[in-house]
């Protein structure tokens, strides 16, 4: 029996390979699609941006590199966070070396780090957000004449010869912070009900903060249905402004509506939530907010439908055109503006997915902390309909490449 079934089991074995050779392997599984780092929408592909047209731009006809420094006034807030971050990624896509130093809302340490610059004699642009505008005008006139042009945004300085270019937003309006003040109006005539807003400032010594007041208070100020109620300083920090907000909503049950006019916003809003504050509009302890700058924690929290609206102030575009103007001047030898103004629209859980600001969406749609992935921004884009700036320019500025530096400066 046993000498009978082994050569047939073996038969049975050798028909099936052979049948599985004629039927084949079954194909490999194809590997799993790599999830996409943007969220839909928001790839430089979707967005028809670049991601970086700078390459082997800012190389010198000797071969090294430009030299770019930046100084910010304050690193402690997101928005600053992500300035830097994108700044350093344009700067070294496009090849230059990169330094920075924060002077901690320090003037005299801005000026000095400015002082040293110039001492050193080794840099080739200079990226700057003041801290105090005044007191840094001086030292970056120094600047300039010792053949560094200083590349100014944020907050303006006080004589044309300090800074090649200016980029700024009208703060005053209009089209600045008028048109967050003017969500309150519209909230408190739509509903028919009072509203009585606490302003956190964050510095009152600063000019920029005084001309955001001027703006803000536009649309409010002998309305009958709004009471401002302000802050002291706030100082630029998210846990002073948490502290602000617990104490004035906690000692002014009245208060029902939020205003932070800078840095600061994840403050307010952790402030709010600290006291149960942080609540949906149809809830009645609701607080109306809206708030100056956009921030990741805005955006997450107006996401979250807790916060209301917030201004289009943001660091991507402002120090991107910077950037823009700088690599444009300094590299490719071109003209650029004196002034530039970017204005403000109302951001809204409405607009918040289709809302482009040259081009892009606000810059918590993109990776976060990834900022190599961030594109390029289209600075020739005019200003949209119904806005309106002050003297000074927001379109016509073109993206700086290779080949056109080589057009212009022959190598």
């Amino acid at each position: 029996m046993k000498k009978i079934c082994i050569p047939l089991i073996t038969v049975i074995v050798v028909v099936s390979i052979v049948l599985t050779g004629c039927i084949g392997a079954p194909a490999p599984e194809a590997p799993p699609e790599e999830p996409s780092l943007y969220r839909p929408g928001c790839s430089p592909e979707e967005l028809g941006l670049e991601l970086n047209p700078y390459e082997g731009l800012a190389i010198k006809p000797d071969g090294t590199p430009y030299r770019v420094a930046f100084t910010p006034f304050f690193l402690g807030v997101d928005y600053m966070i992500n300035a830097e971050g994108i700044i350093k990624s344009l700067i070294t896509r496009a090849g230059a070396e990169y330094f920075m130093a924060n002077c901690e809302l320090d003037p005299e340490r801005q000026i000095s780090i400015v002082e040293d610059l110039i001492a050193a004699g080794q840099t080739d642009a200079l990226i700057q957000i003041p801290v105090d505008e005044w007191l840094l005008t001086p030292v970056n006139e120094q600047a300039m004449a010792a053949g560094i042009p200083v590349f100014d945004w944020g907050i303006d300085l006080k004589s044309d010869a300090a800074y090649v270019t200016s980029v700024q937003r009208p703060d005053w309006g209009p089209g600045g912070s008028d048109v967050v003040g003017q969500f309150f109006v519209d909230i408190a005539e739509e509903k028919n009900i009072q509203i009585n807003i606490f302003e956190v400032w964050c510095l009152h010594a600063m000019e920029l903060n005084q001309f955001r007041h001027t703006g803000f208070h536009k649309p409010l100020d002998g309305h009958p249905l709004i009471t401002v109620m302000e802050s002291s300083d706030s100082e630029v920090s998210d846990e002073i402004t948490a502290d602000l907000v617990i104490d004035a909503f906690t000692s002014h049950p009245e208060l029902n509506g939020l205003y932070c006019m800078g840095g600061g916003g994840t403050g307010g809003i952790r402030g709010l939530e600290a006291i149960g504050r942080l609540l949906p509009p149809d809830d009645p302890n609701h607080v109306w907010s809206s708030f100056n700058d956009t921030d990741t924690l805005t955006i997450e929290t107006m996401d979250a439908g807790e916060l209301d609206a917030c201004g289009s102030h943001n660091p991507w575009d402002e120090s991107a055109t910077a950037v823009k103007c700088m690599l444009l001047n300094v590299v490719c030898g071109m003209p650029v503006p004196k002034k530039v103004y970017i204005p403000y629209m109302l951001v809204t859980s409405d607009n918040i997915d289709t809302l482009r600001i040259l081009g892009a969406p606000v810059y918590p749609r993109m990776p976060a902390g990834q900022w190599d992935l961030w594109p390029v921004l289209d600075t020739s884009l005019g200003v949209p309909p119904g806005i309106v700036t002050p003297e000074g320019e927001w379109v016509g500025i073109p993206t700086p490449t290779v080949e056109l530096r080589m057009e212009q400066m022959g190598y």
